[in-house]
């Protein structure tokens, strides 16, 4: 009876051992962090994009002035009308989201994280730990980023077309975004942007101007 019971709690230990998933490893290696984060926008910018938006079947077109720090985590978003009229106008600094001026129905803090969470996807290099990357004989790129219960994956293509994808914990595609080349000051001339959560919806913007900036001063005040 002793054997048995001895038996039975080294099978559950070692099977408690073998379920526990090991950490993931980092990739360190300098080239390949090259290349993964090679291809992105500059740290300090502004960009002006049209864009086109497919929510539940209905189109419509607004012009999307970005600008962003990226290394202390600030943006500035402004969405307007094609004819001019701001329909949004907010900064991000650090997930704390102010509306300096905005109308219904974009006058939502829940409207303005959506955007704000939608242009660092796009537009920012991605969050957490790069735990895989490869480099294919024909220059395709392929790399694989952990943050908390969320993963990203990027591929480039030897032509410079890229796509990341955004997966949950179950590995349920969230987000994608799609970026075609020719890149103009840093910036894809074509993106298009995918998302499946909340009945989803679809991005499509053209690059009209874009570039780094110097300075920063007064850019993220009303």
């Amino acid at each position: 009876m002793k054997y048995l019971l001895l038996l039975f709690i080294a099978l559950t230990i070692t099977s408690c051992r073998m379920l526990t998933p090991s950490p993931h490893a980092i990739v360190s290696d300098p080239y390949l962090r090259e290349k993964c984060f090679s291809a992105g926008s500059p740290g300090i910018f502004r960009v002006v994009h049209v864009i086109h938006a497919t929510i539940r079947g209905k189109s419509s077109s607004f012009i999307g002035i970005t600008i962003a720090d990226v290394s202390t985590d600030r943006i500035r978003a402004t969405l307007l009308s094609v004819e001019g009229l701001v329909l949004l106008d907010a900064v991000d600094k650090k997930g704390s989201i102010t509306i300096y001026q905005a109308m219904h129905p974009f006058n939502s803090k829940i409207f303005a994280r959506g955007l704000f969470d939608d242009i660092k996807f796009i537009f920012f290099p991605p969050q957490g730990n790069l735990i895989d990357a490869k480099v294919r004989a024909d220059g395709s790129v392929t790399c694989t980023w952990m943050d908390q219960n969320r993963v990203f994956e990027k591929h480039a293509g030897p032509s410079g077309e890229t796509i990341v994808s955004e997966y949950d914990s179950d590995h349920r595609v969230i987000r994608r975004v799609e970026l075609s080349p020719p890149l103009v000051k840093g910036f894809y001339t074509h993106i298009r942007m995918d998302s499946y959560d909340s009945g989803g919806y679809s991005l499509s913007l053209g690059l009209l101007e874009g570039g780094p900036l110097d300075r920063l001063d007064g850019l993220f005040s009303p």
